[in-house]
């Protein structure tokens, strides 16, 4: 797949996770076009988390937004959790219920 292909993004990333599974790689990492990525040891220090699933958090400088969420309602949608500004704001892994691409 290259840029002349007529795909979406998120076509695009399905399409890499199927040939991911058929090919039983060990990695995949995915983001979105919209995303910087400024830590140059990011990739690495996914990784050595040793998880199934990692994400960064991905965050809006001075807006108390993030990728993450840390609860949801039983509909499926964001509900911020007690803990929500205590992950946004501290450099550590935390389990969380769920993840955004972007």
């Amino acid at each position: 797949m290259n840029v002349n292909h007529d795909v979406t993004e998120g076509e695009a990333r399905q399409q890499a996770i199927r040939e991911c599974q058929k090919d039983k790689c060990d990695y995949l990492f995915i983001i979105d076009s919209i995303v910087h990525v400024d830590h140059p040891d990011t990739l690495i220090e996914l990784i050595s988390y040793n998880r199934t699933v990692v994400a960064p958090m991905l965050l809006r400088p001075g807006q108390p937004w993030s990728n993450f969420w840390g609860d949801y309602t039983d509909e499926g949608f964001y509900q911020r959790s007690a803990d929500y500004m205590d992950f946004v704001n501290y450099n550590k892994m935390f389990e969380i219920e769920f993840f955004l691409s972007r």
